[in-house]
């Protein structure tokens, strides 16, 4: 993620990965407005997925696992406040990042 403001309506690709060396799995969300929006996983561990596993999907706790790397493609529908969130087992949020979308 970069610091400009994202745009209503452009695709955007998020590269998740998970470098902790002890922890357990992390989960990661995108919501709008305490929301899971859709989106779409397009890759793991670098690799494109074949067009039948691209499927869309809501972005609410999709786990990710020590060493693993996830790709998602997301179109906001919307404009204003998406908050993308990491969460540990448990549901302790480790991390919050506020994206605004114009």
């Amino acid at each position: 993620m970069n610091n400009d403001d994202e745009k209503q309506g452009i695709k955007y690709r998020f590269r998740v990965i998970n470098i902790t060396g002890l922890g357990p799995d992390l989960n990661f969300s995108l919501l709008y407005d305490k929301t899971p929006v859709n989106w779409r996983m397009i890759a793991k561990d670098g690799a494109d997925l074949p067009t039948q596993q691209r499927l869309v999907k809501s972005a609410n706790t999709q786990p990710v696992t020590i060493g693993e790397t996830r790709d998602f493609e997301f179109q906001p529908d919307k404009t204003g406040i998406y908050s993308f969130e990491v969460r540990r087992g448990g549901g302790y949020l480790v991390i919050t990042t506020v994206i605004q979308v114009k």
